[in-house]
């Protein structure tokens, strides 16, 4: 089915939306046709990005609710992505400027490792 959707058509589907799909629902035609007349235009484009941006304001808001009301979960997974630099997270990022040939053991303090823990039986 071929479509000719009008700016304005696309600017007033667009107000509200949470996706793609949900653009497609709205318009009543494929994911991939929303996505080509949402990116046709550079109001339509801005329109869609600012929409998602709410989208994005609004789980952060749910986020920030839930670690306030205690969720550990929630509270770990915030630290992990947005409090590397203060040493949370699943790596850790080592930055040197020398060069190291070998083997490198870094050790953690408070984690054994196998053979410290069997040595000290």
């Amino acid at each position: 089915m071929r479509y000719d959707f009008t700016k304005e058509q696309i600017l007033e589907a667009i107000s509200g939306v949470r996706n793609m799909s949900h653009l497609a629902q709205r318009l009543g035609c494929s994911y991939y046709t929303a996505k080509k007349y949402a990116n046709k235009w550079e109001c339509t484009k801005e329109a869609f990005h600012i929409e998602w941006e709410k989208e994005k304001d609004w789980a952060e808001s749910q986020l920030h609710k839930r670690i306030k009301e205690g969720d550990v979960r929630c509270l770990l997974y915030f630290l992990s992505r947005m409090a590397k630099d203060r040493g949370w997270g699943e790596s850790m990022e080592i930055n040197s400027n020398q060069s190291i040939n070998g083997l490198v053991i870094i050790r953690h303090a408070g984690i054994e490792d196998e053979e410290d823990s069997a040595s000290s039986d």
